[in-house]
Protein backbone atom coordinates (compact mmCIF):
# COMPACT_ATOMS: atom_id res chain seq x y z
CA UNK A 1 0.00 0.00 0.00
CA UNK A 2 1.38 3.51 -1.17
CA UNK A 3 1.87 5.55 2.37
CA UNK A 4 0.57 8.77 0.44
CA UNK A 5 -3.04 7.21 -0.17
CA UNK A 6 -3.33 7.26 3.84
CA UNK A 7 -2.09 10.72 3.60
CA UNK A 8 -4.96 13.52 5.28
CA UNK A 9 -4.72 15.50 2.02
CA UNK A 10 -5.35 12.20 -0.22
CA UNK A 11 -8.37 11.28 1.98
CA UNK A 12 -10.14 14.61 1.73
CA UNK A 13 -9.54 14.12 -1.84
CA UNK A 14 -11.31 11.31 -1.70
CA UNK A 15 -13.71 12.04 0.14
CA UNK A 16 -14.90 14.99 -1.71
CA UNK A 17 -15.15 12.95 -4.81
CA UNK A 18 -17.51 10.75 -2.83
CA UNK A 19 -20.77 11.89 -5.52
CA UNK A 20 -22.78 12.20 -2.01
CA UNK A 21 -20.14 15.14 -1.40
CA UNK A 22 -19.99 16.59 -4.29
CA UNK A 23 -23.91 17.28 -4.50
CA UNK A 24 -24.15 18.33 -0.92
CA UNK A 25 -20.88 21.25 -2.14
CA UNK A 26 -23.19 22.09 -5.20
CA UNK A 27 -25.71 22.69 -3.09
CA UNK A 28 -23.48 24.77 -0.61
CA UNK A 29 -22.23 26.83 -3.75
CA UNK A 30 -26.03 27.31 -5.18
CA UNK A 31 -27.05 28.50 -1.86
CA UNK A 32 -24.35 30.88 -1.35
CA UNK A 33 -24.64 32.25 -4.87
CA UNK A 34 -28.77 32.70 -4.28
CA UNK A 35 -27.99 33.93 -0.64
CA UNK A 36 -26.25 36.83 -2.12
CA UNK A 37 -28.14 37.74 -5.32
CA UNK A 38 -31.67 36.88 -2.60
CA UNK A 39 -29.94 39.73 -0.19
CA UNK A 40 -29.28 41.87 -3.05
CA UNK A 41 -33.22 41.91 -4.70
CA UNK A 42 -34.29 42.49 -0.52
CA UNK A 43 -32.24 46.04 -0.31
CA UNK A 44 -33.57 46.86 -3.65
CA UNK A 45 -36.84 45.96 -2.96
CA UNK A 46 -36.59 47.74 0.85
CA UNK A 47 -35.13 50.99 -0.96
CA UNK A 48 -38.19 51.04 -3.61
CA UNK A 49 -41.10 50.02 -1.43
CA UNK A 50 -39.56 52.99 1.74
CA UNK A 51 -38.99 55.57 -1.02
CA UNK A 52 -42.80 55.34 -2.86
CA UNK A 53 -43.97 55.24 0.76
CA UNK A 54 -42.20 58.46 1.42
CA UNK A 55 -42.44 60.00 -2.28
CA UNK A 56 -46.70 59.76 -2.37
CA UNK A 57 -46.53 62.28 0.50
CA UNK A 58 -45.22 64.87 -2.42
CA UNK A 59 -46.10 63.17 -5.65
CA UNK A 60 -49.81 61.77 -7.38
CA UNK A 61 -50.21 58.38 -5.08
CA UNK A 62 -51.26 56.93 -8.76
CA UNK A 63 -47.69 57.86 -9.92
CA UNK A 64 -46.35 54.79 -7.85
CA UNK A 65 -49.54 52.35 -8.63
CA UNK A 66 -46.56 50.11 -11.53
CA UNK A 67 -44.03 50.13 -8.91
CA UNK A 68 -46.72 48.57 -5.85
CA UNK A 69 -47.56 45.91 -7.87
CA UNK A 70 -44.09 44.82 -8.93
CA UNK A 71 -43.23 44.65 -5.53
CA UNK A 72 -46.01 43.32 -4.87
CA UNK A 73 -45.18 40.46 -7.23
CA UNK A 74 -41.69 40.25 -6.40
CA UNK A 75 -42.70 39.49 -2.84
CA UNK A 76 -45.06 36.41 -4.03
CA UNK A 77 -42.44 34.98 -6.24
CA UNK A 78 -40.03 35.08 -3.29
CA UNK A 79 -42.70 33.41 -0.55
CA UNK A 80 -42.89 30.84 -3.12
CA UNK A 81 -39.23 29.73 -3.18
CA UNK A 82 -38.94 30.00 0.29
CA UNK A 83 -41.70 27.12 0.62
CA UNK A 84 -40.09 25.40 -1.98
CA UNK A 85 -36.42 25.05 -0.64
CA UNK A 86 -37.63 24.16 3.02
CA UNK A 87 -39.70 21.38 1.65
CA UNK A 88 -36.97 20.07 -0.71
CA UNK A 89 -33.44 21.66 -0.16
CA UNK A 90 -32.32 19.61 -3.18
CA UNK A 91 -34.06 21.91 -5.70
CA UNK A 92 -31.33 24.41 -4.99
CA UNK A 93 -29.98 22.47 -7.90
CA UNK A 94 -32.63 22.61 -10.59
CA UNK A 95 -31.73 24.80 -13.12
CA UNK A 96 -35.13 26.49 -13.23
CA UNK A 97 -34.07 27.78 -9.20
CA UNK A 98 -31.80 29.66 -11.06
CA UNK A 99 -33.60 31.45 -13.23
CA UNK A 100 -36.03 32.19 -10.17
CA UNK A 101 -33.57 34.15 -8.78
CA UNK A 102 -32.11 35.88 -11.78
CA UNK A 103 -35.57 36.88 -11.83
CA UNK A 104 -35.95 37.39 -8.47
CA UNK A 105 -32.98 40.30 -8.99
CA UNK A 106 -33.89 41.85 -12.16
CA UNK A 107 -37.54 42.42 -10.74
CA UNK A 108 -36.58 44.16 -7.67
CA UNK A 109 -33.66 46.16 -10.01
CA UNK A 110 -36.19 47.19 -12.03
CA UNK A 111 -39.16 48.04 -9.29
CA UNK A 112 -35.72 50.43 -7.79
CA UNK A 113 -35.68 51.80 -11.22
CA UNK A 114 -39.05 52.86 -12.00
CA UNK A 115 -38.97 54.54 -8.34
CA UNK A 116 -35.91 56.72 -9.08
CA UNK A 117 -37.79 57.38 -12.94
CA UNK A 118 -41.12 58.05 -11.53
CA UNK A 119 -39.78 60.33 -8.43
CA UNK A 120 -37.71 61.96 -10.97
CA UNK A 121 -40.56 63.00 -13.62
CA UNK A 122 -42.72 63.73 -11.10
CA UNK A 123 -40.30 66.55 -9.34
CA UNK A 124 -39.15 67.70 -13.15
CA UNK A 125 -43.17 68.09 -13.50
CA UNK A 126 -43.44 70.60 -10.62
CA UNK A 127 -40.11 72.45 -12.00
CA UNK A 128 -42.23 73.01 -15.71
CA UNK A 129 -42.48 76.61 -15.91
CA UNK A 130 -40.27 77.30 -12.59
CA UNK A 131 -36.62 76.78 -14.95
CA UNK A 132 -37.92 79.00 -17.29
CA UNK A 133 -39.35 81.63 -14.47
CA UNK A 134 -36.16 81.62 -12.94
CA UNK A 135 -33.90 82.12 -16.49
CA UNK A 136 -36.24 84.91 -17.25
CA UNK A 137 -37.35 86.86 -14.18
CA UNK A 138 -33.95 87.90 -12.94
CA UNK A 139 -33.47 90.24 -15.99
CA UNK A 140 -36.63 91.98 -15.09
CA UNK A 141 -36.56 91.48 -10.91
CA UNK A 142 -32.85 90.92 -10.26
CA UNK A 143 -33.01 91.03 -6.42
CA UNK A 144 -35.02 88.18 -6.44
CA UNK A 145 -32.84 85.84 -8.93
CA UNK A 146 -30.47 84.34 -6.76
CA UNK A 147 -33.16 83.00 -3.94
CA UNK A 148 -35.12 81.79 -6.82
CA UNK A 149 -32.45 80.08 -8.97
CA UNK A 150 -31.25 78.32 -5.60
CA UNK A 151 -34.53 77.03 -5.18
CA UNK A 152 -34.23 75.46 -8.31
CA UNK A 153 -31.32 74.03 -8.34
CA UNK A 154 -32.11 72.62 -5.06
CA UNK A 155 -34.98 70.64 -6.28
CA UNK A 156 -33.34 69.43 -9.17
CA UNK A 157 -31.12 67.93 -7.37
CA UNK A 158 -33.86 66.13 -5.28
CA UNK A 159 -34.96 64.48 -8.01
CA UNK A 160 -31.88 62.92 -8.30
CA UNK A 161 -32.46 61.71 -4.46
CA UNK A 162 -34.79 59.45 -3.74
CA UNK A 163 -36.79 60.21 -0.36
CA UNK A 164 -35.53 57.91 2.73
CA UNK A 165 -37.52 59.25 5.36
CA UNK A 166 -39.86 61.95 6.35
CA UNK A 167 -37.03 64.39 6.40
CA UNK A 168 -36.37 64.23 2.66
CA UNK A 169 -40.26 64.49 2.45
CA UNK A 170 -40.30 67.63 4.35
CA UNK A 171 -37.12 69.13 2.51
CA UNK A 172 -38.87 68.50 -1.09
CA UNK A 173 -42.24 70.34 0.18
CA UNK A 174 -40.08 73.06 1.96
CA UNK A 175 -38.21 73.89 -1.16
CA UNK A 176 -41.92 73.98 -3.30
CA UNK A 177 -43.08 76.23 -0.37
CA UNK A 178 -40.19 78.49 -0.02
CA UNK A 179 -40.57 79.06 -4.00
CA UNK A 180 -44.39 79.73 -3.86
CA UNK A 181 -43.35 82.06 -0.77
CA UNK A 182 -41.01 83.63 -3.40
CA UNK A 183 -43.40 84.59 -5.91
CA UNK A 184 -45.60 86.17 -3.14
CA UNK A 185 -43.01 88.17 -2.63
CA UNK A 186 -42.57 89.38 -5.81
CA UNK A 187 -46.46 90.56 -5.48
CA UNK A 188 -46.78 88.47 -8.86
CA UNK A 189 -50.14 87.66 -7.68
CA UNK A 190 -51.54 90.96 -8.53
CA UNK A 191 -52.95 92.07 -12.09
CA UNK A 192 -53.02 89.98 -15.32
CA UNK A 193 -48.95 90.09 -15.64
CA UNK A 194 -48.95 88.33 -12.00
CA UNK A 195 -51.58 86.14 -12.90
CA UNK A 196 -49.63 85.34 -16.28
CA UNK A 197 -46.45 84.56 -14.20
CA UNK A 198 -48.31 82.71 -11.71
CA UNK A 199 -49.73 80.54 -14.23
CA UNK A 200 -45.92 79.75 -15.53
CA UNK A 201 -44.84 78.72 -12.41
CA UNK A 202 -47.33 76.18 -12.50
CA UNK A 203 -47.37 72.66 -13.60
CA UNK A 204 -49.68 73.40 -16.42
CA UNK A 205 -48.63 76.80 -17.60
CA UNK A 206 -50.30 79.59 -18.21
CA UNK A 207 -53.39 80.08 -19.91
CA UNK A 208 -54.03 81.23 -23.37
CA UNK A 209 -56.98 83.78 -21.62
CA UNK A 210 -53.79 85.28 -20.03
CA UNK A 211 -51.49 85.62 -23.25
CA UNK A 212 -54.18 87.61 -24.96
CA UNK A 213 -54.71 89.88 -22.05
CA UNK A 214 -53.06 93.52 -23.65
CA UNK A 215 -50.90 94.35 -20.42
CA UNK A 216 -49.49 90.83 -20.35
CA UNK A 217 -48.98 91.39 -24.26
CA UNK A 218 -47.12 94.74 -23.33
CA UNK A 219 -45.18 93.55 -20.80
CA UNK A 220 -43.88 90.62 -22.87
CA UNK A 221 -42.73 92.48 -25.76
CA UNK A 222 -41.12 95.07 -23.46
CA UNK A 223 -39.18 92.53 -21.97
CA UNK A 224 -38.45 90.34 -25.31
CA UNK A 225 -39.85 87.54 -23.30
CA UNK A 226 -42.46 86.01 -26.35
CA UNK A 227 -40.48 83.07 -26.58
CA UNK A 228 -39.57 81.94 -23.17
CA UNK A 229 -42.77 80.85 -21.29
CA UNK A 230 -45.00 77.96 -22.03
CA UNK A 231 -48.84 78.93 -22.41
CA UNK A 232 -51.41 76.24 -22.23
CA UNK A 233 -54.14 75.51 -25.30
CA UNK A 234 -57.36 75.09 -24.53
Amino acid sequence: MNPNSLSPASLRQRLEALPGRQVAAAQRDRYATFQRKAADARTAAAQAGASAEMAVQVLDDAAYKDVRSRLRGLAKTAAKVRAELLADAEAVTAERMSNTFAGISESAGAALDLCKKTWKRGIDSKLRGRAELVAKLPQILPAMGDALRANVVQLQAESLRLPAGAADVERVRGLLGQFDELVRQLQLDKGSVGAFFQGVASEAGASLELVRKPEVQKFLTDHELWSSFRVRLP
